[in-house]
């Protein structure tokens, strides 16, 4: 469920054709980060946080969904120095892409639930599971 205090352009920004933009990001020249990893370490210039609202409904017999994608203003952040890294903007408009794959995914499974109004419980259980991070 999206939060009443969430707009889109306001916090948030929900996925569209429309690509983002470094402007799109807090920008920080303090917050580089490093990672460890099984060879070593890697520094993060940038981080996309997005997240997926999904919200369903019965009214008498008709199901009802919507499935949202947002990335997140202000949680999302670049350090000032990769601002001109065109190749990196493209790599974290990627997350923001492959957030709204599994939206969609989500949007199929509500779609082929058969009597969804009947098992609303089970709807419940599959959205909030992990389950949709196994959709291949």
């Amino acid at each position: 469920k999206i939060p009443p205090e969430i707009k889109n352009g306001d916090s948030v920004i929900f996925w569209s054709s429309v690509p983002l933009l470094w402007e799109n990001y807090t920008i920080d020249s303090v917050k580089v980060k490093k990672r460890k990893i099984k060879e070593g370490t890697i520094t993060l210039n940038a981080v996309t946080t997005t997240a997926i609202f999904v919200n369903f409904s019965c009214l008498e017999k008709s199901f009802y969904y919507h499935v949202q994608t947002a990335f997140s203003k202000k949680k999302s952040w670049v350090n000032r120095e990769a601002l001109n890294d065109k190749t990196l903007l493209h790599h974290e408009q990627l997350h923001f892409d492959l957030t709204e794959l599994y939206a969609r995914k989500i949007r199929k499974v509500l779609t082929g639930f058969s009597n969804p109004c009947l098992n609303k419980k089970s709807i419940e259980r599959v959205v909030a599971s992990s389950w949709f991070c196994k959709l291949r």
